[in-house]
């Protein structure tokens, strides 16, 4: 695959006498910086990670399945 791309010839000269090495590191650097400055969440990441953390329910599923169960297992209807 051929990708041509134009640049302001001083940059194109610039470009020329970096070596594939140099240039490699360069680009993996810029990758490195990318993905520091992407670790930041969204707002809805955030708003999602602060309903998990701050749930009411937090530590009482024990108590709430036994309620489901006992409400489930002693529920009739009239016609029953």
């Amino acid at each position: 695959m051929l990708v041509q791309r134009h640049f302001n010839p001083q940059i194109a000269q610039r470009l020329e006498t970096i070596s594939a090495q140099e240039l490699e590191k360069l680009l993996e650097i810029k990758k490195e910086q990318a993905l520091e400055e992407s670790t930041e969440p969204s707002k809805w990441a955030k708003i999602a990670q602060d309903a998990h953390d701050e749930s009411p329910l937090d530590g009482l599923s024990e108590y709430v399945m036994k309620d489901v169960a006992e409400f489930r297992d002693n529920f009739h209807m009239k016609n029953d």
